[in-house]
């Protein structure tokens, strides 16, 4: 075996394989996901980028949730951020339930809402679990 070419591809490899690395590890943070419960509990997060979650709710009109970033995670206001409902506790849930966002992002939060749009009558808690993305 040629030594040459021996430390040739493996000069390649390493190089391919910090490449890949650094890569990787970019695009992982160019977008965070979350998973919220209707109570307001963190369920599951793509990272560590949620600090904390300030919930409350307005029977009959919609729940807030103000999502806290970690500092760090956002040098500026994400670019975009998208909210959609999980919950299917029941009919009106599913006919009637949505989650948008209550503001534009800022850097260090964003702030989600959920109501029953539609539902004729009282609403009742409009509290839902909902998944949550932002891109950088």
């Amino acid at each position: 075996m040629n030594p040459n070419k021996v430390l040739r591809n493996s000069a390649l490899l390493a190089v391919l394989s910090i490449s890949c690395t650094a890569f990787s590890a970019h695009a992982e943070n160019e977008y965070f996901t979350a998973s919220i419960s209707k109570e307001g509990k963190v369920l599951s997060q793509s990272s560590e980028w949620i600090d904390s979650v300030k919930y409350f709710s307005q029977k009959d009109w919609f729940a807030n949730y103000e999502i806290n970033f970690k500092p760090d995670t956002y040098k500026e206001a994400p670019a975009f951020c998208s909210a959609s409902t999980t919950a299917s506790e029941g009919e009106d849930d599913l006919l009637y339930g949505i989650a948008k966002l209550g503001a534009a992002p800022r850097q260090d939060r964003v702030t989600v809402i959920t109501s029953y749009m539609g539902k004729a009558g009282p609403s009742g808690d409009t509290s839902q679990s909902f998944m949550l993305i932002c891109f950088k």
